[in-house]
This record gives C-alpha cells, sequence and structure tokens, in this order.
C-alpha cells in the first residue's frame, strides 16, 4: 500500500512537470497591428531643426588655452 501511494504521487509529479515543461516551451502569440509603427511614429514630438550657426566652442577653448599656456612658459622662464 505504501509503494502504491508513492508510485501514485510520482506519476501526479512527472505529470505535473510535463505538463509545466510543454507550458514554458509554447511560445507565446503577439499579435502586432499593421499600423503599429505608424501610430508610435505620430505620437513622437517634432525634430527640432539644426543649428545653422556654428557657435566655436571648441576652438575658442583652444585659442585661449594655448595664450594662457604661453603666458605661463614667459612668467616661469624670466622668473
Amino acid at each position: 500500500m505504501r509503494d502504491e501511494r508513492m508510485s501514485e504521487e510520482n506519476t501526479s509529479t512527472a505529470l505535473m512537470e510535463e505538463r509545466l515543461i510543454r507550458a514554458l516551451e509554447a511560445k507565446p502569440s503577439a499579435p502586432i497591428p499593421a499600423d503599429f509603427a505608424t501610430r508610435i511614429a505620430s505620437q513622437l514630438p517634432a525634430k527640432r531643426p539644426a543649428s545653422l550657426t556654428p557657435t566655436h566652442y571648441g576652438r575658442n577653448a583652444m585659442l585661449i588655452s594655448m595664450v594662457v599656456r604661453c603666458i605661463a612658459q614667459i612668467a616661469l622662464r624670466s622668473g
């Protein structure tokens, strides 16, 4: 009697595991509407126009730092 109960539990456990594995291995269906990309694109904000006037921040910083470096070298040599 004890062995019969164990085999029933093993069978039910094996069946449950098999059902669980089949459920996990099944690919979910995700229907995507045909106009999905169009609707998402219409919700995006409009693009800002590109800046037409260059700012030259990098070039200006480079020139200023070169002048400061030259002044520092001259001050250190003469001092």
